[in-house]
């Protein structure tokens, strides 16, 4: 209530929580769950899923606090369930979010992936999934169709997206990660218009003027699970013809 809701707190009725670090300083993210209720999942869980459109959404709860060497995700309470909910998807179009990211540019020299959520993306990207949004890195991040091991796939790869500007503070980055397109240590947002069969991005530094970006991917998961079939034709990609400007991202 003293920092969401001074400045966030507008959109509360449209907002979509996924649990971060800071949710848990005080041991526990109950206070979280008492501020935004169902939205941000079963309560002691944090963990969820929805369908906007075209799109499945997949919210999962991993921060330094509920994810590290003594709390693998393999074969966690949230492993099983994230299994279920892909093998359950019927959407053309797959976004998973969470906080902490697997690749990422930093303010520490060398420290520029985290592999306790190399599990995570092993399964994300075995199912297809289109779209990956982090945060805590204290900056705006774009890389290319990756695969969990840091490789560059543009195919079946997984875009990342880490946006950490619109909290209380931003830091330039001294460490560059392999593969990273896009940065900005700017105060901003991503803004991302999800279409029927691929997304846009755009992001908005808080001094620039507002906009939308190309269309950048078509959605993989069904093209992954029907290349095989009579009749299938891969979707066009829109929008790699030209360069992204600054004020993209994208």
């Amino acid at each position: 209530t003293q920092c969401y809701e001074p400045s966030w707190g507008r959109h509360k009725a449209r907002t979509y929580a996924s649990l971060g670090n800071h949710e848990y300083r005080s041991g526990s993210a109950t206070p979280s769950f008492n501020y935004f209720g169902d939205r941000a999942g079963p309560r002691d869980l944090g963990y969820y899923s929805l369908d906007l459109g075209n799109w499945h959404v997949i919210v999962l709860n991993l921060n330094d606090l509920t994810l590290d060497e003594s709390k693998p995700f393999a074969g966690s309470a949230q492993d099983q369930w994230l299994q279920a909910d892909l093998a359950a998807n019927t959407k053309t179009c797959v976004l998973a979010l969470w906080h902490n990211p697997r690749f990422f540019s930093s303010n520490t020299v060398g420290w520029t992936s985290n592999a306790f959520v190399t599990d995570v993306w092993m399964r994300l990207y075995d199912a297809g999934v289109d779209v990956v949004l982090n945060g805590h890195q204290h900056h705006y991040e774009r890389f290319p169709p990756m695969t969990p091991t840091g490789g560059v796939d543009e195919v079946r790869g997984i875009r990342a997206f880490n946006v950490g500007t619109g909290g209380e503070s931003t830091e330039p980055m001294v460490a560059i990660a392999e593969h990273s397109a896009v940065r900005s240590h700017a105060f901003g947002i991503l803004k991302l218009t999800l279409d029927a069969t691929s997304y846009s991005p755009r992001w908005q530094a808080s001094s620039a003027m507002p906009g939308r970006g190309p269309a950048i991917d078509p959605c993989r998961y069904r093209r992954n699970r029907l290349a095989g079939s009579a009749g299938y034709r891969l979707p066009e990609r829109r929008g790699w013809g030209c360069q992204p400007d600054s004020r993209d991202g994208a």
